[in-house]
């Protein structure tokens, strides 16, 4: 965080403990109820609350619109002008954020103002919006280095995001934490599947990594002989990397580069779907083995949760692929299964959260749960495996294991009812066994319409999904938007990942405004932000900045909406909006002023 942040996060913190203050005597009248008899969660008001019902009158009542009074060979252009107000109202009624506006505070209100005209300046003079004139590129990659100088994303970096309910587990963190970790691990092995001997070979290679037993034969993958995939040790690679070859470059910024996905690669003329998703893929090979031995897992659980906190996240749920059936001791030679992963998880859960009580911090933080994600393209038997295995760990850890979901690319894995017996079987298992697992499956990550990918959206809500993991296909499907806004489905959007991954050509083209005008509920997430440059705030960002009809007070709908549709229970969901309420009315108050009446 650079100094102005650093700044403007005080500035933060003392509105927070001033509002926190002033509501001391309802906090104490509250202490005097003892846990045993602790009474049923308040209802807790949000801006959203009435949001499904005033669409659904919206859409159900015969209201006479504006434009039924109105004959264009006769009218005057006052008229005209008239009804056109009238009908632009209307239309203005039906928003997703009409609640909030009607409910807004004056200071809201005011750091609403304040965020739309830096909006429109920064889209004048900074050059991150080329629909309104003069951007350097149309995609977030190519705008990246103007979007983290700018006040907007000063803005969405203090933003108070509520919960952040789609990231991959192994992708929270830069790829550069992991290669740290791998530094000074004797029983860390590399392997390419070309030598690297010309400055070629570099660009080209695809590259993994392993924790092996000591007796693992080695290779040299400089040598021009070396033969593809062997492995050489780690340590041996570092201190042999030919860094003047590569013009100055060590090893471990090409490692992590390696890993991170570049605007050419992504929206290369030539580029396709397929061919993302294999640069995707190859980036996912090459982190797994950095993320799977003891120490580097058990770091990765309290370094994500002070992501999550550096980035105004209050609550967590994270998505690790279970597939993998152990990870390594880090002496090459133990294997730590499933069970051992979940208990490190919660001591470094209890560590984190008793480092942040000292810290007077245990506010900002309400939870981290575990979605158990089993791949999409296994075969069946496989499949009830992880099924089992998920209800198995749930019995064992019941606060930590949240959901269940199926990932990889939905274009090329089988589609949710390929495993229709498997799933229909564990949900009877886990009603009959009081086992609270719902389903948050990924669906809709697809451009096709009507083909058995496609169809994951029907299934999802058919077999009870909770929430859709991105979701972006919904918009083709109204009786669907339909379902999802009058049942309480809410959608995982992935903005940045959506657009690199060739789903739409920028964020001007995402779905996002067509599912919230329909009544749908989104929440916004990150989805795998290591190979994106980016965080949860740069997706904020993105939104805001790619849509005039978003405005602060949708921020804080899809804020609200991301607590209210966790897998909290009642009681968490409660006092994690109160909270969030306290640092929302802090964050309003900073902005009027840090950046009001043009201070900047």
């Amino acid at each position: 965080m650079n100094a102005m942040n650093s700044k403007g996060w005080k500035n933060l913190r003392n509105l927070i403990i001033g509002i926190t203050a002033t509501s001391t005597s309802i906090k104490k009248s509250k202490m005097t109820t003892s846990s045993s008899t602790r009474p049923e969660p308040p209802a807790t008001p949000t801006a959203s609350t009435t949001k499904k019902e005033a669409v659904s009158a919206a859409t159900t009542t015969s209201a006479t619109t504006a434009t039924e009074n109105l004959s264009p060979s006769t009218c005057s252009l006052e008229e005209y002008e008239r009804t056109r107000e009238k009908l632009l109202a209307q239309d203005r009624g039906l928003a997703f954020d009409t609640q909030a506006i009607a409910r807004a505070t004056k200071v809201e209100r005011s750091a609403d103002q304040v965020v739309k005209r830096i909006r429109q300046h920064e889209r004048a003079h900074l050059g991150v919006s080329p629909s309104n004139g003069g951007g350097s590129s149309e995609h977030f990659l190519g705008n990246l280095e103007n979007i983290n100088r700018s006040q907007l994303m000063e803005i969405s970096k203090m933003m108070p995001k509520g919960a952040h309910l789609h990231c991959h587990f192994n992708t929270c963190l830069h790829p550069s934490f992991l290669i740290r970790q791998a530094r000074g691990m004797k029983s860390m092995f590399i392997r390419s599947s070309v030598a690297l001997v010309r400055p070629e070979d570099f660009a080209c290679a695809a590259i993994s990594f392993a924790v092996l037993s000591p007796d693992t034969p080695r290779s040299d993958v400089f040598d021009r002989g070396y033969s593809p995939l062997g492995w050489a040790p780690y340590p041996d690679f570092l201190e042999r990397f030919p860094t003047q070859m590569l013009g100055g470059e060590g090893p471990e910024s090409w490692l992590a580069n390696k890993m991170i996905i570049r605007e050419q690669e992504a929206h290369d003329i030539h580029q396709t779907t397929d061919g993302i998703w294999n640069r995707f893929n190859q980036s996912t090979q090459m982190l797994k083995g950095l993320f799977g031995y003891e120490s580097a897992f058990r770091r990765y659980v309290g370094e994500a949760i002070q992501s999550f906190l550096d980035d105004n996240v209050m609550y967590a749920e994270v998505r690790p692929n279970f597939f993998d059936k152990f990870i390594m001791t880090d002496n090459g030679l133990g294997k730590l299964d499933h069970f051992a992963w979940m208990t490190i998880i919660r001591e470094e859960i209890a560590s984190k959260m008793k480092q942040l009580a000292e810290n007077g911090r245990k506010e900002d933080f309400r939870g981290f749960k575990v979605i158990y994600c089993a791949p999409r393209s296994i075969e069946k038997k496989d499949m009830k495996w992880c099924l089992d295995d998920c209800m198995a760990l749930k019995r064992e850890f019941p606060d930590l294991i949240c959901g269940f979901d199926m990932v990889g690319c939905e274009d090329r894995g089988n589609p949710i009812r390929h495993y229709l017996n498997e799933l229909l079987e564990f949900r009877r298992t886990c009603d009959a066994a009081g086992l609270d697992i719902p389903f948050l499956f990924h669906a809709g990550e697809t451009l096709r319409h009507g083909e058995s990918t496609d169809e994951n959206l029907f299934d999802a809500i058919l077999l009870g999904s909770k929430r859709i993991g991105h979701g972006y296909g919904l918009a083709r499907h109204p009786e669907l938007m339909k379902i999802c806004r009058e049942r309480g489905i809410a959608l995982e959007l992935c903005p940045i990942s959506n657009e690199i991954l060739h789903l739409c050509p920028s964020i001007q083209g995402h779905s996002l405004p067509i599912l919230l005008t329909n009544g749908v509920p989104c929440t916004i997430s990150s989805d795998n932000p290591a190979y994106f440059s980016s965080t949860l705030s740069h997706d904020f960002y993105q939104v805001m900045s790619g849509f005039d009809s978003m405005s602060l007070h949708g921020w804080r709908v899809l804020a609200e909406w991301s607590l209210e549709h966790s897998c909290m229970n009642a009681w968490e969901k409660s006092c994690a909006l109160a909270e969030w309420n306290r640092k929302w009315e802090a964050f309003c108050q900073w902005i009027v002023e840090e950046f009001g009446s043009n201070k900047r």
